[in-house]
């Protein structure tokens, strides 16, 4: 099952790693409206299959990654020093 904190934090992370606005991530996606990226960076809902594969081609990152299921965190920026320990507090 996907925890939804974490996938909300690891959601702002690759967002804020792109230097994006959670308007800017909605319209890359072509899915969700600002205030639905808020829900899922808040934790508070989780989005469907389709919807959680196109934020995750948007922002680079592997859905596996960005669900929890995979650690191994594979992208074309690098965030340095930053880890699931450290994401809590952006």
């Amino acid at each position: 099952m996907v925890d939804p904190e974490l996938f909300g934090a690891r959601l702002k992370l690759a967002r804020v790693g792109r230097g994006w606005t959670q308007t800017e991530l909605a319209a890359r996606s072509m899915l969700a409206a600002a205030n639905t990226i808020c829900l899922y960076e808040q934790g508070r809902v989780l989005p469907v299959l389709d919807t959680a594969a196109m934020l995750a081609k948007a922002l680079g990152v592997s859905l596996d990654w960005l669900t929890g299921i995979d650690n191994y965190f594979v992208d074309k920026f690098k965030l340095e020093g930053i880890d699931d320990v450290g994401i809590k507090g952006l």
